[in-house]
């Protein structure tokens, strides 16, 4: 009897063990700096739990009416254009980016998230280039049938 009780709480405790695990938040998305040395550089953690957002700087102005999409990530701040220079690692959950004389990347701690946040920013980079919203009917208008399901694309599983 005295192993039976001691085999139970055995029991009990790894099972406590796993429900403190499961309850525990998922990591953060990181954020890296890729810092140049010489001909070469490296990757450096600038952020384990990084929180990028985008905000359209015209949203309290009266004057466009139009949006204009800017991303945010802590102190590093761009506008989701061309110049944003954005590649999508869809099998890393990574983003590439480049804003103002440095390069960074996200990486992401699921795909969920990684897709999510990567149909975002091709929905603002979409806006921001053609002033209209993402969506199949634009795209093709914009680009043209052959490259509508490739540029800007919701689904970027296909990728």
């Amino acid at each position: 009897m005295g192993q039976n009780a001691s085999t139970e709480g055995a029991h009990d405790a790894v099972n406590d063990v796993e429900g403190d695990l499961a309850q525990k938040p998922e990591r953060g998305i990181k954020l890296f700096r890729f810092v140049r040395a010489g001909n070469t550089g490296s990757w450096e953690l600038a952020s384990s739990n990084a929180s990028p957002r985008f905000y359209d700087s015209n949203e309290d102005s009266t004057t466009s009416g139009k949006a204009d999409w800017f991303l945010e990530v802590g102190d590093i701040e761009a506008r989701v254009d061309s110049e944003l220079s954005y590649v999508m690692d869809l099998p890393g959950r990574r983003i590439t980016f480049s804003a103002g004389e440095h390069c960074y990347a996200l990486r992401f701690p699921n795909s969920e998230m990684f897709r999510s946040f990567a149909e975002e920013l091709n929905d603002k980079a979409f806006y921001n280039l053609t002033g209209l919203h993402n969506d199949e009917s634009n795209r093709t208008k914009e680009m043209g049938a052959d490259y509508a399901g490739i540029f800007f694309a919701k689904d970027i599983s296909e990728r």
